[in-house]
């Protein structure tokens, strides 16, 4: 026997009662629910049955099954169940603004929807196609005035979705249930949404991630939309107490510390140039703890090219073992002992590098002979 959905009929339905009707373990068959069950790229409902925390929902073939922890129901029981309404009114919000987008893409770029995922605490949607800055800010834009339009949303069993144009990212071979929001889009979803786009206050586009096949969107509607924006605001407001600046001075503020830290590292570096290569002339095998691989290169390709002899640089400690640039006239018979050791890597006759995890102590006993 399939579930009733009490959902469909009414989201925003808190508590209901329902019969047991089959028990398997913790898992609890009722003859109707207000539980939505994980579907569609978003989670669960939450909430409790007769007190007991619902910790899972899942549907199988039409079935719905309630996951519960140590239970004493039974078989045939009538449960009070209770929704957390503010997680389920939070999923109608964040599902229906990611329909509108979708639909905004789709009209606008004739992208698809090829993805998305509508968790506890994040949302995204994947479309395959590339957008613009100036794309991302304008779709930002116009989900928004469709929110503030406050256009219906209605949730439907066409009788013949065949002569219906609709999105959807898979065939369907059951029931089809669609989602049209007014003038904006017409998809196939087996979730709770709004009445009304007004419902979902706002809509926030909080960053994009080129993919290999298009683009993925983070998102938030409705309240966790103004969470974020809280959560920025009070980041913006910490900076502005911190380099005691505003809106008119923070970006020119950063940009002067960024350009001053530039300075300082170059100077940093060339002084640590100097320095190793003072080293380096006295004596030409050099450990250190911290050293950029190209001024590790820069430094051992200086020192042979002025010296023409045995060269190397060893980066790193004995806890995270050490990554080597080593130049010689024939260096086969090193490199043969540092495979000895498990080096990692390779060269030439001239020039060797790699990873090497053993310590200070041991390797310089191992170079003792060539250095």
């Amino acid at each position: 026997m399939k579930t009733v959905k009490l959902y469909e009929q009414n989201a925003y339905q808190k508590e209901f009662y329902a019969k047991i009707i089959d028990i398997i373990d913790c898992k609890i068959v009722l003859d109707q629910t207000l539980f939505f069950p994980e579907g569609g790229g978003q989670s669960c409902d939450q909430g409790t049955i007769s007190g007991l925390p619902v910790i899972d929902v899942q549907i199988e073939e039409g079935i719905i099954y309630h996951t519960v922890k140590d239970h004493s129901l039974h078989l045939g029981e009538t449960i009070k169940g209770i929704i957390d309404f503010d997680i389920r009114f939070s999923n109608m919000q964040n599902h229906s603004s990611e329909h509108i987008l979708s639909g905004l893409v789709k009209r606008l770029f004739g992208f698809d929807n090829i993805g998305f995922h509508l968790g506890r605490e994040d949302m995204t949607a994947d479309f395959n196609g590339f957008f613009s800055r100036e794309d991302i800010l304008m779709l930002e834009n116009k989900v928004n005035e469709v929110i503030f339009q406050n256009k219906k949303i209605r949730a439907f069993y066409p009788e013949d979705p065949s002569l219906l144009d609709y999105r959807s990212k898979k065939e369907l071979n059951e029931p089809v249930r669609l989602v049209e929001i007014e003038d904006i889009d017409l998809c196939a979803c087996c979730a709770p949404h709004v009445l009304r786009t007004g419902e979902i206050g706002q809509f926030k586009i909080l960053k994009t991630m080129n993919m290999k096949k298009g683009t993925r969107f983070f998102i938030a509607g409705g309240k966790r939309a103004l969470e974020s924006a809280q959560k920025d605001y009070q980041l913006l407001v910490k900076l502005y107490h911190l380099l005691s600046a505003n809106d008119q001075t923070l970006l020119s503020y950063v940009q002067g510390l960024l350009n001053t830290n530039k300075e300082l590292s170059e100077k940093y570096h060339s002084l640590q140039r100097e320095m190793l290569f003072e080293r380096l002339k006295r004596n030409s095998c050099l450990f250190i703890d911290e050293l950029a691989p190209h001024l590790q290169r820069e430094l051992v390709d200086e020192h042979y090219n002025i010296t023409h002899s045995l060269t190397a640089i060893f980066v790193g400690n004995d806890h995270r073992g050490y990554r080597f640039i080593i130049k010689g006239n024939d260096l086969s018979e090193l490199l043969s002992l540092l495979k000895e050791k498990g080096a990692k890597g390779g060269g030439s006759k001239l020039m060797v590098q790699g990873f090497l995890d053993i310590s200070e102590n041991e390797l310089k006993e191992a170079l003792s002979s060539f250095f």
